[in-house]
C-alpha cells in the first residue's frame, strides 16, 4: 500500500492539471480535506475523472448489503478452507523446516512433485484472493451501512477471474483493479510515451510498463522481509504476466482470430474449444509462473498465515474431523 502511495504521488507531483472530482463537491474546506484523504486512500479513485470508472449499481441498498454480507462469510470459509488445505499437504515437509513448496521426498517423481507445488500454489491464490475480498466486503458494509456512502462507489474487489479466458481480461478485468490507476500513470503511460519515441508499439511499453511497476509494489515488501536472495521471483512473476499478455496478441494474430475473438473475451458468439483453449492457455501461465512465485514467498516465510479463529472452532477442522476424526 505504501508503494502504491508514493507512485500516486509521484504521478501528482509531476500533474500539470488537477484531477477532477465527478461525484461529490470541492466548496468548503471540509470537502477539500475529505477528497485529499480519498485521493489518498482510494486506489481505484472511483468517483474521479483518472479513476476506475463506476459502474452502474441497480441494487436497493439493503440488497447490496445482504449480498456483501453473504460474500464476507463465504470468503471467510474459503479462506480457512484454503489455509488447512495448505496445512494438510505442507505438514509432511513444512514440518522438517523446508521452506518451499517443493516437497524435497517427491525429488524421485518430478511429475507428482510438481503436481503438489502447483496444488499448493492454487491454495494460496486462494487465500491471497479471499484476502482482499474481506476486507473490501467489510469496508463497503461499514461504508455504506454506516457511513452512508453511495453503494455504487463499492463495486465487488474481483470479476469472476477464474472465468477468465485470456491473460488480457483476467488482468484487465477479472482481478482486483484497486491498484490500476496507480500502476498505470506510474508505469504504463510513460513506458507508453518513451516506445512511441523510439518506435515501438506503445501498447507494448504501456503492458510492459504497467507490470513493471506492479512488480515494483511487490518487491519492494518482499526487500523488506528477505533481502535480494528471493525477491527476484516477485518480480519475475509479474514480469512475465506483461511478457505473456503481449506473446498472447502475436498468438491469436498467428492463429488468425480478430475483433473481440483476438481478446479472447468470455463472449457467446466464441466457440467452445476457443474458450477453453483460452483458459487452459491463460490459467497455465499464471499457474506455471506462479509456483516460483509462491515457492519465494514460502522461503520468505510469507505464505504461514494465522488461523483467523481458534483451532478447535474452525469450520474447516470442524469438518475434517467430522469426516476423519479428530
Amino acid at each position: 500500500m505504501l508503494m502504491l502511495m508514493l507512485m500516486n504521488a509521484t504521478v501528482w507531483g509531476l500533474k500539470k492539471t488537477s484531477y477532477k472530482r465527478l461525484d461529490g463537491p470541492q466548496i468548503s474546506n471540509w470537502d477539500v480535506l475529505i477528497n485529499a484523504l480519498d485521493l489518498i486512500w482510494s486506489p481505484t479513485a472511483i468517483g474521479w475523472g483518472h479513476g476506475v470508472a463506476k459502474r452502474a449499481d441497480p441494487r436497493s441498498k439493503s440488497r447490496f448489503l445482504l449480498d456483501r454480507l453473504v460474500s464476507l462469510v463465504v470468503h471467510f470459509l474459503l479462506m480457512d478452507f484454503a489455509r488447512f488445505g495448505t496445512e494438510v499437504i505442507g505438514f509432511p515437509f513444512f514440518n522438517r523446516g523446508q521452506r518451499t513448496i517443493f516437497d524435497p521426498s517427491l525429488a524421485e517423481s518430478p511429475f507428482h512433485q510438481y503436481l503438489v507445488a502447483s496444488t499448493l500454489t492454487l491454495l494460496f491464490a486462494t487465500i491471497a484472493y479471499a484476502g482482499v475480498v474481506l476486507p473490501s466486503d467489510l469496508l463497503a458494509l461499514t461504508g455504506v451501512g454506516l457511513g452512508g456512502s453511495p453503494h455504487d462507489r463499492w463495486p465487488p474487489a474481483f470479476d469472476r477471474p477464474w472465468a477468465r479466458t485470456s491473460l488480457t481480461e483476467l488482468w484487465r478485468k477479472g482481478w482486483h483493479q484497486q491498484a490500476r490507476p496507480a500502476l498505470v500513470n506510474f508505469g504504463g503511460r510513460p513506458l507508453a510515451l518513451l516506445a512511441r519515441a523510439v518506435g515501438v508499439p506503445t501498447r507494448l511499453g504501456f503492458v510492459l510498463g504497467a507490470f513493471g511497476a506492479s512488480a515494483l509494489a511487490h518487491v519492494v515488501p518482499a526487500l523488506a522481509i528477505a533481502g535480494y536472495k528471493d525477491s527476484w521471483a516477485v518480480a519475475v512473476f509479474f514480469v512475465m504476466q506483461g511478457v505473456g499478455v503481449v506473446l498472447e496478441s502475436a498468438l491469436w494474430w498467428i492463429l488468425g482470430w480478430s475483433g473481440e475473438e483476438r481478446k479472447v473475451r468470455l463472449v457467446t458468439k466464441t466457440s467452445m474449444w476457443k474458450k477453453a483453449f483460452g483458459w487452459c492457455w491463460t490459467w497455465g501461465w499464471v499457474l506455471f509462473w506462479g509456483n516460483i512465485l509462491v515457492d519465494a514467498w514460502a522461503r520468505m516465510r510469507m505464505t504461514e498465515v494465522d488461523a483467523m479463529m481458534v483451532e478447535e472452532s474452525r469450520p474447516a477442522r470442524l469438518v475434517y474431523n467430522l469426516f476423519y476424526g479428530s
